[in-house]
């Protein structure tokens, strides 16, 4: 008697822990998206990805366009601040400092052309264009 108790408690013990297993995989089988569910959700995240990166080579094509224009304006300002400089050395020689009050013409000139000396320091130049891309290689990156 005691052996047909222990086998019967034994057998429930079995039955109940394979109950109890296969409920909990139902669970989790119920809880995982399946793949469909994952492909859409991967593909409107590579959509709006892509929405961006477009949002962002427009900008940087302004951003470029933009700053070449800058530098062009720049490089501009230097040449006429080069050129102001020997119209002045010109004028100076001319005769410009000679006569009445000489002294605040002097000053003038001097203030002058270190101002002129200024706008030709420090002119940013566009950096060179980078090659292309380098091509991708078939080895994994370790």
């Amino acid at each position: 008697m005691k052996t047909a108790l222990a086998v019967s408690f034994l057998a429930l013990t079995t039955v109940g822990s394979l109950a109890l297993t296969r409920a909990e995989e139902g669970t989790v089988a119920a809880q995982k998206p399946d793949a469909t569910q994952k492909i859409d959700v991967l593909e409107r995240d590579l959509i709006s990805t892509r929405q961006k990166l477009e949002e962002v080579s427009a900008e940087l094509v302004e951003t470029k366009t933009l700053l070449a224009k800058t530098i062009g304006y720049l490089e501009a300002q230097s040449k006429s601040a080069a050129t102001m400089k020997e119209t002045l050395d010109q004028a100076e020689t001319a005769g410009f400092t000679k006569g009445i009050n000489f002294e605040s013409r002097e000053i003038l000139l001097r203030g002058w052309r270190e101002q002129l000396d200024a706008l030709q320091q420090n002119v940013p130049t566009p950096l060179p264009p980078k090659s292309e891309a380098k091509p991708a290689t078939d080895k994994p990156a370790r």
